[in-house]
This record gives structure tokens, sequence and C-alpha cells, in this order.
């Protein structure tokens, strides 16, 4: 497993930057998407072509409507249409 990763903690959040690699995909942080950086996004490898790209947005202390509105309108799913499989879109509060 290749590892490169950041953390900095911010008063009550954290922040992620680099990429966790596992067998059968990326884990990227502050990945530029679209109109911005999503958060996290998972994509998976060609040898895995049964898995979602996931991309995660992280809000405080808002809802989780919030956090998928802003993927959709900033184009993240838009930037990702290489990719033929599922697309999940995941908000976390």
């Amino acid at each position: 497993m290749r590892t490169r990763l950041s953390v900095r903690s911010r008063s009550r959040c954290s922040h992620f930057s680099g990429t966790i690699t596992d067998r059968c995909g990326d884990f990227q942080g502050e990945s530029p998407l679209g109109k911005g950086f999503a958060d996290i996004v998972y994509l998976p490898l060609a040898k895995c072509p049964n898995r979602p790209v996931v991309v995660v947005e992280l809000k405080w202390n808002q809802d989780t409507q919030t956090a998928i509105t802003q993927i959709k309108e900033r184009a993240y799913p838009e930037s990702l249409q290489d990719y033929s499989g599922e697309i999940l879109l995941v908000g976390i509060t």
C-alpha cells in the first residue's frame, strides 16, 4: 500500500490532503474537480471496475443537503466523465 497523507487540525475540524492507495483504488483529499476541490474522492483502479467513484463533501454546522448541493453546483461529477461506472455523492456533517 502506498500512502501519502497530511492531516491538519483546526479547532474543531481536520483537513486531509494527499493520497492513500489500497489494492482497488485511491483516496484523494482536496481533489480538484469541476469548479472547486472535493474534500475526499475515492477513485477505483481499472482492475476493480465494479467499485463506484465516491465524492465526499464535509460540512460543519450545516446539513447534508448543503454538502450534496455543493457537489452538484460545483460540477464535481461532470469532471469524472471518463469514468463509466456509478458515482456516489456523500455529504457528511
